[in-house]
């Protein structure tokens, strides 16, 4: 765990100076400023005093919040971590689990070569540096009977300004599948951002 970035998030998001912030977890000024710079980990008393301020439904981000939302979702959604060198699933929700119990990694799940081919396309794309406002495919499943997919990708950053996918699936039918196949090819329909004129 990146306890600095962690810490230093969590004290800006809470609008605290780094002595306010060590009353708050029960430490020194000097020992924040340490672990901000990444000198030092936690001591277990700390870490506690830290992960109980995350938790804490009054000290959560936005981004936080959006996390949950995702994991609470009655549709297929999923929040991949684009950070990973191993697409992580960092949040899906209880559907995606029903249908898909592969475990948190996309390389885990064989049958989503396509989730990954899309994922990779968003990166060459620049998804990670903000050029890409989201992106949309077709997924044919074929583990039992045929299962038709359309799958909608939007990127979202959190408070670190560390990128994820957040991916909605809609299964769709087969008439409707073929339609937009012979409309936009199976590839995934990139829309991209374009940069200020100024």
């Amino acid at each position: 765990m990146n306890w600095a970035t962690k810490v230093s998030a969590l004290r800006n998001r809470l609008r605290l100076k780094q002595g306010a912030f060590a009353d708050l977890i029960g430490s020194s000024q000097t020992y924040v400023s340490r672990l901000e710079a990444g000198k030092i980990s936690p001591s277990p008393g700390i870490a506690q005093a830290i992960d109980r301020l995350v938790a804490n439904p009054r000290t959560r981000t936005v981004f936080d919040d959006f996390v949950s939302t995702v994991r609470h979702s009655p549709h297929c959604s999923i929040l991949v971590d684009l950070t990973k060198t191993d697409a992580l699933i960092r949040a899906a929700s209880r559907r995606v689990n029903d249908l898909f119990p592969d475990g948190k990694k996309l390389s885990q799940a064989r049958h989503m070569t396509s989730m990954k081919a899309d994922i990779a396309a968003l990166l060459d794309a620049g998804i990670a540096e903000g050029l890409v406002g989201c992106g949309e495919a077709l997924w044919l499943d074929k583990r039992g009977p045929d299962r038709h997919w359309r799958l909608t990708y939007v990127p979202v950053r959190d408070e670190a300004n560390s990128w994820y996918l957040h991916t909605m699936l809609q299964e769709i039918s087969a008439r409707d599948y073929q339609d937009q196949l012979e409309t936009t090819g199976r590839d995934n329909q990139i829309t991209r951002i374009k940069p200020d004129a100024s």
